[in-house]
């Protein structure tokens, strides 16, 4: 599979560091390196490839040290080789640089045989052993057709210490695959359908191994079985009145009916130009009265050019008559906070479709997430009628609940069938996810349906917000941070909830490496407050009261105190609970409350590794109610978030080196599979990572391959250019860059200071490292 020697570069690196930790007579060790290495598909032989790379690091503290790399035969670099000016885009260190003078080693019979040279006064200060990093990166490489379809690289390091023992590391090592074109298609879940019109059914993902596996003109098939056919109206109403299908890489295809209703067509009309894509496709059916009921399968087949597709049947749905309409009578008039509970529901009937419920049925109530069942067993028996409070209009035997109370079981009893049943006053709890929701009920078990809304959207406690300060986490100590603001979202949104002083606190959290440095200030509407800090608190439920109706289970009028265990101590925690000594003095209830938390200053060590913001993490009882479900579920609220917020942000900016992969990101090393480059005194960078440096996902970056157009959004912004265009627009807006967008071998690359500029970043160039930084 591999010949070794063909074609080798031999990389010195003479170091002269005095190490007062090296012990003389240090023996012969067989490794003083780690290897690791990445892969790239090498997906066009007609063009250059960029491959993987090899990473050495974890060296030993040795004088000098030797790296041999070999590339396999039928593998060369691009137009005759490495030149001394091109070697720094083939080499990449955490801290050093290339002397280009030097690397060349003159009479050498082989043209890809290089040495290269690194010296020590090209460290930056702080670089050690420990830290230090050599990358051999394999870009602009020919393959061959003869070439294996593995592509191995053959490195081998060799270190002298100081009293003249060496040690030896060699490793084959993968740095390319070559991969035929292939299609693969998924699918979301199978959804329940009914007999009808506009059925929604599973989506169905076609991926591609490489760019380009679709060709112009390619086709799939897909086809339904008896007595289902293609709903075109609501395909084409749902794909926003388009016929057109988009990846994520100018990927497009076209959707059409086949020559019979059951079939529907997809038809590739743009391949990919810039990475392997995808496509998403979501159908809709009719169902004919006479359907199979159980398992719906699509079957697909292609008509393609190059690529490999095997046909295929994927599961997209299920056909039951066992449907269930919900209808909602909207007769709870009350608002609701996040945390709060007991609550009641809207009521609702349900009622099967072409039916009744029969005895042995099964019913599940789901909650959406945001909510769950309040009861007073853990694991119910019985009748209905055991449920306080709640009226059923039938009979059912209740089997308890599950899916973390969310799911209520019941089931139809014997001799027992309904029509229809009705549910009032359903007691449910309020959770702290998905804010902005309102609270639905789905029937499962059994039956489906569509979710029904059962409940309003739960109002929030308060608005949070806070100054934002920039801090240097590589400081360490005592970093001031910016203010905490805690305002009521309604009048008395506190007082439900911590009427009772013992349930008077709230908690800020940081994240992993990061410390309180000091105590906080706390005020409430401008004055400060009197309040006792606590390092951790135990909720002890073992105080709550048993319910004298159900023995062994807690009683719902009755509420577990927290115990606070343990002190606040100035740099030893990132969470700090807040007592509010006097709640019913502080909190008058007659205006909105405002919480202020200032003078916060935080400590940084070395495992914190996020940069850019720094976000905190807010929860407490202010701002829940005690759930009495069980322990775990009281636990669970109580601890929960209910808000986070930015009070600093260490302020990395993204960098990018000219010729390098490696680029950073909030301080986080990642690769790029094209680097960037300088054209006519201006900076091009890839669209995805020129986006990611933005703060742009890849949901808002948009290519239009029909006109060449880059669309960029975030936020309330919207940039567009065009390839070979001048014209920037921002939010419709024009502006004349003096340089435009470029196709670099199927890449568009963007020349990023205007763009930067038009998002708000900072563009910054560090002209002795090819350095660009971006700074939000």
């Amino acid at each position: 599979m591999f010949n070794k020697r063909s074609k080798t570069i031999s990389i010195l690196l003479a170091f002269t560091f005095v190490f007062t930790l090296i012990i003389p007579g240090m023996t012969l060790a067989s490794a003083c390196v780690a290897f690791s290495n990445s892969t790239a598909t090498v997906s066009d032989k007609d063009e250059p490839q960029n491959l993987g790379f090899v990473k050495m690091d974890e060296f030993d503290e040795v004088d000098s040290i030797y790296i041999e790399v070999a590339l396999p035969s039928d593998v060369d670099w691009h137009s005759g080789g490495i030149t001394s000016g091109t070697i720094a885009n083939f080499i990449d260190t955490s801290d050093a640089t290339v002397d280009a003078t030097a690397c060349i080693t003159s009479g050498e019979s082989d043209e890809d045989e290089y040495v290269i040279q690194y010296d020590t006064t090209n460290f930056a200060a702080g670089t050690t052993w420990d830290n230090f990093y050599i990358k051999a990166l394999f870009r602009c490489i020919d393959v061959d057709d003869d070439a294996e379809d593995d592509i191995y690289v053959s490195v081998t390091v060799r270190g002298v210490y100081p009293d003249g023992s060496t040690c030896t590391a060699s490793e084959d090592l993968l740095i390319g695959e070559k991969a035929d074109d292939e299609i693969i298609v998924s699918a979301k879940p199978a959804e329940n359908i009914e007999v009808g019109n506009e059925q929604e059914i599973a989506k169905l993902i076609f991926t591609e191994n490489v760019k380009g596996a679709l060709a112009e003109g390619d086709e799939f098939i897909l086809t339904l079985p008896d007595d289902i056919e293609w709903d075109m109206d609501a395909i084409y109403a749902n794909n926003d009145d388009s016929y057109v299908l988009s990846g994520n890489y100018s990927l497009e295809l076209t959707i059409s009916a086949g020559s019979d209703n059951d079939e529907l067509v997809l038809t590739v009309d743009e391949p990919s130009s810039l990475f392997d894509d995808e496509f998403e496709f979501t159908g809709y059916v009719t169902v004919f009265p006479g359907a199979d009921e159980g398992d719906v399968e699509v079957s697909i087949e292609s008509v393609l050019n190059d690529a490999d597709f095997k046909d295929v049947d994927i599961l997209v749905a299920y056909v039951s008559d066992k449907v269930v309409t919900i209808d909602v009578d909207d007769d709870q008039d009350e608002d609701y906070y996040i945390g709060e509970m007991p609550i009641k529901l809207d009521s609702f009937t349900i009622e099967p479709s072409g039916g009744s419920f029969e005895e042995g049925d099964t019913i599940y109530l789901t909650l959406s997430s945001n909510a769950v069942w309040v009861i007073k067993s853990e694991k119910l028996s019985g009748d209905w009628e055991d449920y306080e409070n709640t009226v059923c209009s039938v009979d059912l035997d209740s089997l308890g609940v599950f899916n973390g109370s969310r799911s209520l079981w019941l089931e139809v009893p014997d001799g027992q069938s309904y029509d229809d049943i009705e549910f009032s006053d359903m007691p449910v709890a309020i959770l702290p996810y998905n804010m902005g929701q309102e609270i639905t009920v789905t029937v499962g078990g059994d039956y489906t349906s569509e979710p029904a809304v059962v409940g309003p959207v739960p109002l929030i406690h308060a608005d949070v917000s806070a100054d934002i300060l920039s801090v240097d986490s590589t400081a360490g100590l005592n970093q001031e941070v910016g203010t905490i603001t805690i305002t009521e979202k309604q009048k008395d949104a506190f007082k439900a909830i911590a009427a009772v002083d013992i349930y008077n606190f709230i908690y800020l959290q940081l994240p992993g490496g990061v410390y309180f440095s000091n105590e906080p200030s706390v005020a409430i509407n401008g004055e400060k407050a009197d309040v006792t800090l606590w390092k951790s608190i135990d909720f002890d439920f073992k105080d709550a009261e048993e319910d004298p109706d159900n023995p062994g289970e807690t009683d719902p009028d009755s509420k577990p105190a927290p115990s606070y265990d343990e002190g606040f101590k100035p740099g030893e925690s990132n969470i700090v609970y807040i007592e509010f000594d006097d709640f019913s003095s502080d909190f008058k209830n007659s205006r909105l409350e405002t919480i202020t938390i200032s003078d916060i200053a935080y400590d940084f060590d070395d495992r914190y590794q996020e940069g850019g913001d720094i976000s905190v993490s807010i929860g407490g009882a202010l701002f829940n109610d005690w759930m009495v479900v069980s322990p775990s579920h009281g636990q669970r609220l109580i601890e929960t978030v209910m808000y986070s917020v930015v009070n600093a942000n260490t302020g990395y900016p993204s960098t990018f080196t000219i010729g390098s992969t490696t680029y950073y990101i909030n301080g986080v090393e990642d690769e790029m599979d094209v680097a960037p480059f300088i054209s006519g005194d201006r900076t091009y960078m890839p669209i995805r990572f020129a986006a990611y440096a933005l703060g742009i996902n890849d949901s808002d970056i948009l290519w239009v391959g029909t006109d060449k157009s880059v669309t960029l959004i975030k936020g309330d912004k919207v940039v567009q250019l065009k390839v070979g265009s001048t014209e920037l627009l921002i939010n419709g807006a024009s502006v004349t860059m003096d340089a435009a967008p470029v196709n670099l071998n199927g890449r568009v690359c963007l020349p990023i200071r205007f763009v930067a500029q038009a998002f708000g970043a900072e563009v910054g160039w560090d002209a002795a490292t090819h350095t660009v930084s971006i700074d939000l």
